[in-house]
């Protein structure tokens, strides 16, 4: 195709002539329910969805903050806002208190938000509480799409688009028989080069940057995963990573039209999600997968008990995994679940940067994360800024051609993110060996790498202080096999405070919405008590040494 077609809504369209017929998503939920989009529906739907945007006030370049999950309608509404020629931006809400969902919402800037209104947990309940009045646009047989005035002094949201769920088949979904009905359709004029989306960085408690991404860079993301998984005609891909995300948005159907299998998380979570995701896997006879690293792990574990049961086997032709060094032991899933494993490198601001496709296990050396793709260069730096040698540790920096310009309204994150000759600062910690290879170790500042997050210890230090009895706490990162690195915090009591771990942890549950057990959360694993905290020689708090004290005390030195 010639490069002006290379937008959203055009290859939305040539999948909707090509493939009309042909399942482009596949929504699987614990309840038995399977929904399928085919590229027809996928088109349809979303452009009619952008005409009732557009009438209600959503105009070419107008911020639209989705904070619906992974799930036919979350799709529908997202695609729905770049065809009305809007960007849409990622909601995702992990503090119960909302302070990451508001922020992001002032910076942006963002017209209207879509939410699902009757979530206990969702955006409504955090807006509720900030809004003045409520009122409905009068556009009989909308209810489930209403459009409502929001006058919140310190946003700029003028509407809230609502969207209930119901279980069942597409048919009786409540979002799809009003999409049914509409008759109208809108597909804006866009260029490759306009803004599509914003997507939030993995960093939360409330320090996630927003990184506009274009039409060409959506789709350069589908053509970079397609090649290096190496996918070919009639695989299907399981890839359940959020749709709000570079990884999980569907850069691969966009760009090449491919299946995808993913869970429903509008409905409730299955008792055991990784039984049930490969249960899935299996039954619609996905080859592709895209996993996190601790569901390698995880994965290889399973498979030691279903051989134990004698169960059917099935094996992936590769799974993509991404978001946190490598272990030898994430490996070990290979010849077991899956044939290779694909290392992918990269971040929400550089996209794709290197890839390690890996055979066996035994040849797998920690942290390797391969060779930097066509149009990346990659620099291994001191302090200084000077090119380090072979093998030697420092932080590296980055050019690609999907590069960021810019974190939406904020320009002193992006003036501390570039150097003065335009290299991107990724924050990593690696060094090349003598084949090219670049290896990430560890994080230049002082941030806590649990699994795809980054977590800030400063915000969770101020927040735990707040519990009765807290005299004084430091935040420390301690090794974990699973997600690499896990939140210890290390507490001083007040005198005569009768301070638990339970009650820490109780008291740091009500902090966020998500599980204890999630991925998207901060809440700590371990909790460590002190008379007093480790200092330096000039009497400061120490917090390498209280890290140090805190590995050696639960066993967990590496």
């Amino acid at each position: 195709m010639d490069s002006i077609s290379r937008t959203v809504p055009a290859m939305l369209r040539r999948w909707a002539t090509v493939n009309p017929d042909t399942p482009a998503f596949i929504y699987v939920d614990s309840a038995g329910g399977r929904n399928v989009l085919t590229g027809s529906h996928v088109y349809r739907f979303s452009s009619r969805y952008a005409a009732i945007l557009r009438r209600n006030g959503v105009k070419p370049g107008t911020t639209v903050c989705n904070t619906l999950p992974n799930s036919p309608e979350g799709l529908l509404t997202d695609l729905g806002v770049i065809l009305a020629g809007g960007v849409a931006m990622n909601g995702q809400l992990v503090l119960s208190d909302g302070e990451d969902l508001v922020g992001n919402l002032k910076n942006s800037a963002a017209f209207a938000v879509i939410l699902d209104p009757k979530n206990p947990k969702g955006a409504a309940r955090v807006l509720e509480k900030r809004a003045h009045s409520k009122s409905e646009c009068g556009q009989v047989g909308y209810c489930c799409v209403l459009c409502v005035n929001v006058p919140i002094s310190d946003l700029s949201l003028k509407r809230v688009f609502e969207v209930d769920f119901e279980r069942g088949g597409l048919e009786k979904r409540p979002l799809l028989q009003v999409l049914e009905k509409e008759q109208e359709s809108f597909v804006a004029d866009v260029t490759p080069r306009d803004t599509a989306l914003i997507f939030t960085t993995s960093g939360s408690t409330g320090f996630s940057k927003l990184v506009p991404v274009s039409h060409e860079n959506v789709l350069a993301l589908g053509d970079d995963l397609h090649e290096h998984l190496d996918h070919r005609p009639g695989e299907v891909i399981y890839n359940d990573w959020s749709q709000g995300w570079g990884i999980g948005f569907p850069s691969m159907f966009l760009a090449h039209g491919i299946t995808r299998v993913l869970l429903d998380t509008s409905a409730a979570a299955p008792e055991d999600a990784l039984a049930f995701m490969w249960d899935v896997i299996r039954r619609e006879q996905c080859t592709v997968a895209c996993l996190a690293p601790r569901e390698l792990i995880k994965m290889t574990n399973l498979w030691h008990r279903e051989q134990q049961a004698g169960q059917k086997r099935w094996q992936l032709r590769v799974i993509a995994s991404s978001g946190q060094p490598y272990r030898k032991t994430h490996m070990l899933v290979i010849g077991k679940i899956t044939k290779s494993v694909l290392v992918v490198y990269g971040s929400t601001e550089t996209a794709m940067m290197s890839t390690k496709l890996v055979t066996s296990s035994e040849d797998y050396v920690d942290c390797n994360n391969g060779t930097p793709l066509s149009g990346v260069k990659l620099r291994v730096v001191n302090t200084e800024l000077q090119d380090q040698p072979v093998g030697q540790l420092g932080e590296i920096l980055a050019r690609t051609s999907q590069l960021f310009d810019r974190y939406v309204n904020n320009d002193e994150a992006t003036q501390r993110a570039f150097t003065e000759d335009g290299w991107y600062k990724t924050g990593d910690m690696g060094y090349f060996n003598d084949k090219g290879e670049i290896y990430t170790v560890c994080r230049s500042s002082y941030s806590i790498m649990r699994g795809s997050f980054l977590l800030y210890p400063g915000w969770l230090e101020r927040r735990i202080s707040q519990c009765p009895g807290v005299e004084q706490i430091l935040i420390v990162p301690v090794p974990d096999p699973l997600v690499f690195q896990e939140i210890c915090a290390c507490v001083v009591p007040r005198p005569g405070a009768q301070l638990t771990s339970e009650g820490l942890t109780e008291f740091c549950k009500t902090l966020f919405l998500t599980s204890e057990k999630s991925e998207m959360t901060a809440v700590p694993k371990y909790y460590l008590f002190f008379d007093a905290l480790p200092t330096t020689n000039t009497g400061k708090t120490s917090r390498r040494a209280t890290e140090a004290v805190a590995r050696q005390r639960l066993g967990l030195e590496g």
